[in-house]
């Protein structure tokens, strides 16, 4: 019959002789993981706290972004055009409606607000226009280059040189733009001075394209006056 004291371990006097509980290696192991079960604990906070001030500085610094993103964004025109070319163009055809908006009222010419230009009767289809005010009511909105609103009557009256609007006009102008060129039955055709022929219609069919690259009251395009010229044909 085995001796129940054969299970015991013997504590002396001198314990420093004594065999550990459990195998070396499989202590050595426990040490192992624990070391490692730390390691991943401390690289856990440090990412925590990382990710933390991360998250601070963006919302911190987000209204300086979204600042700077709105200011970047008043810079499409409507028209651009080198000057040599408008220059050239500009000696080629006399606009009818003269330089200035009030030598435009006294020639009898109207103001049309979705191209931004003072338009001869012959050459201008007010129908076509009415009825682009009439389906599009909602959406005009416009701003001095200083940032203040400016109201719809004053803009139709044609009293500011300069104004900045929205991509939702954008889109409408090209649309304007595109039906004026389709209607090629006239005996008269509008001389646009300020770009190549053409050329404004293909920038406006590749935007057309994607109109939801931005929201339709983002404040990206400016809109500059100019007095058109027609001919017959």
């Amino acid at each position: 019959m085995a001796r129940l004291e054969d299970f015991y371990i013997q504590m002396g006097p001198d314990i420093s002789s004594v065999d550990p509980i459990l195998p070396q290696k499989l202590s050595k192991s426990v040490t192992k993981r624990t070391l490692r079960f730390r390691i991943y604990i401390f690289a856990i906070s440090i990412l925590s706290i990382t990710g933390v001030t991360v998250v601070l500085i963006s919302t911190l610094h987000r209204p300086l972004l979204s600042y700077s993103a709105l200011s970047s964004l008043y810079t499409t025109s409507l028209r651009t055009i080198s000057s040599n070319q408008l220059q050239r163009m500009q000696l080629l055809y006399t606009s009818q409606c003269g330089n200035s908006p009030s030598q435009a009222r006294k020639r009898g010419c109207h103001f049309d607000m979705i191209d931004f230009s003072w338009q001869q009767a012959n050459c201008w289809d007010e129908d076509l226009y009415t009825g682009f005010l009439t389906r599009y009511k909602d959406i005009w909105y416009w701003e001095t280059p200083e940032g203040n609103p400016v109201p719809l009557d004053e803009v139709q009256a044609g009293l500011y040189p300069a104004l900045h609007t929205n991509w939702n006009f954008y889109v409408v102008h090209c649309l304007y733009t595109l039906e004026r060129m389709m209607q090629g039955s006239s005996s008269l055709q509008l001389l646009d001075d300020w770009s190549p022929r053409y050329s404004h219609a293909k920038q406006c069919t590749l935007d057309l394209k994607d109109t939801e690259k931005f929201l339709g009251n983002t404040m990206m395009t400016t809109v500059k006056m100019w007095y058109a010229s027609c001919e017959a044909r």
